[in-house]
């Protein structure tokens, strides 16, 4: 058992920082500005979102023991497959909404490229680059995790779409009608 300890302390950071993320996308913590550089503002945010990110990236890595499976050329294409198709979600995502994201800029609904997949790509991606990143390395239990970042994720469009709703009303609700929320084509 003292052998997962990392697991357990790795899977339990990744976690918290899901935890914290959704208490932030619910306003029980309040923004912070902690950098300004030039018109770029480093945020608190932005920090909890690179906890995520890194602690995803050390979770499978073979120094976190945990059950694993035998890796061949199939298994690690697969995984590599899958990581460069989260990868391009996230990429795609954050630079149709950069202005807005980085510099805070209003922008217009955007509905086309991987918007027009999916509504919230970004979330997509998120949820599924671990995924492939944990099978290139074997790692059983942190791609059992997937699940878990999917469903927080989940969550997290509900107030995010109120808002989109107010802001873009009927255009956004007939954007819902074609696009599904998370898993492109299916939900």
């Amino acid at each position: 058992m003292t052998n997962y300890l990392l697991f357990h302390i790795a899977a339990s950071i990744s976690i918290l920082t899901f935890m914290i993320s959704l208490l932030w996308t619910f306003g029980y913590i309040r923004e912070r500005v902690l950098l300004r550089l030039r018109e770029l503002k480093v945020r608190t945010r932005n920090f909890i979102d690179l906890s995520m990110i890194i602690s995803r990236l050390i979770l499978p890595l073979p120094i976190i023991p945990q059950l694993r499976f035998e890796i061949n050329l199939a298994t690690f294409t697969i995984g590599f497959l899958i990581f460069i198709a989260g990868v391009y979600f996230i990429v795609s995502g954050v630079h149709k909404l950069y202005p807005k994201l980085m510099y805070g800029k209003p922008i217009d609904l955007v509905t086309d490229g991987v918007y027009s997949v999916v509504r919230h790509p970004i979330y997509f991606g998120d949820s599924v680059w671990p995924l492939g990143w944990s099978i290139m390395f074997g790692a059983i239990c942190s791609s059992l995790l997937t699940p878990i970042w999917l469903i927080i994720y989940i969550i997290t469009t509900y107030p995010e779409e109120r808002v989109l709703k107010e802001m873009y009303g009927d255009r956004y609700e007939e954007y819902k009608r074609r696009v599904k929320r998370i898993i492109p084509y299916i939900f």
